[in-house]
């Protein structure tokens, strides 16, 4: 009776998790046919593949995991020119399981990869910019680890509670992060992730569903244009398109 019992269970465990995986490829599936609609609707141009080498911007989101791929880019051209995109990115980690509980670096240990999925917007702007980050507190910790990168902390209590700054120039992070920055960041309850670094603009979300992946960019750029006019005084102001930051 017990063996008829232990194998119902595992039975109902297995059938369980095969609905789950339906469900979940289901909705990657609509997803999907849901994009290409919802870029066309926002004026953006829809493309499976990743044409732009999104990933060879030099971003700490993108350099902290062993892996990364963009795909699902829906780009334009903005009012300004300068190059407007969304993207999804996979980001892949590989991590180490010791199943002996020995520590041998031998067959013993298994290898396991991490998959996280993140939705991207980038825009450019007419400037070179120190590399400046902004992320949820407590969250992407894995891109900051070990970087030793100290909290820099501002007048606002709400936005020190949901936010973790770093900056390789303390005072344009001063400069950047005025009142109207943290005012709009705050409106997102510390769910999006902020870097720039040179000529790039990055705003980043944990994978949105297709009607929300226009907004994204939305949102990119209006901080693009609540940016302080100081900074133009401050920081090189670049009139001809530059690329990437370079292959990595």
């Amino acid at each position: 009776m017990t063996q008829i019992l232990v194998g119902l269970l595992i039975t109902l465990v297995t059938v369980g998790f095969g609905l789950i995986s339906v469900h979940q490829l289901r909705g990657q599936r609509d997803r999907l046919r849901e994009l290409p609609r919802a870029a066309r609707a926002a004026g953006l141009i829809h493309s499976p593949i990743d044409t732009f080498g999104s990933t060879n911007h030099l971003f700490d989101l993108f350099t902290g995991a062993e892996r990364s791929r963009a795909h699902n880019v829906c780009h334009r051209f903005g009012a300004d020119g300068l190059l407007e995109r969304v993207f999804d990115l996979e980001l892949a980690d590989v991590i180490e399981q010791d199943r002996t509980g020995l520590g041998r670096i031998d067959e013993a240990r298994e290898h396991e990869v991490r998959i996280r999925h993140y939705s991207c917007a980038v825009l450019e702007v007419e400037a070179l910019w120190p590399h400046l980050r902004i992320r949820p507190e407590g969250r992407f910790d894995k891109v900051v680890a070990g970087l030793g990168l100290r909290d820099i902390e501002f007048e606002s209590e709400e936005f020190n509670r949901q936010f973790h700054v770093s900056c390789d120039d303390i005072r344009f992070a001063s400069d950047f992060v005025d009142p109207q920055i943290m005012d709009l960041l705050v409106q997102s309850e510390g769910q999006l992730f902020v870097e720039v670094k040179g000529r790039w603009l990055l705003v980043a979300a944990e994978l949105l569903p297709a009607p929300s992946v226009p907004g994204l960019l939305g949102f990119a750029r209006r901080l693009k244009a609540t940016t302080p006019a100081v900074l133009g005084e401050l920081y090189p102001v670049l009139k001809q398109p530059e690329g990437l930051d370079g292959p990595r």
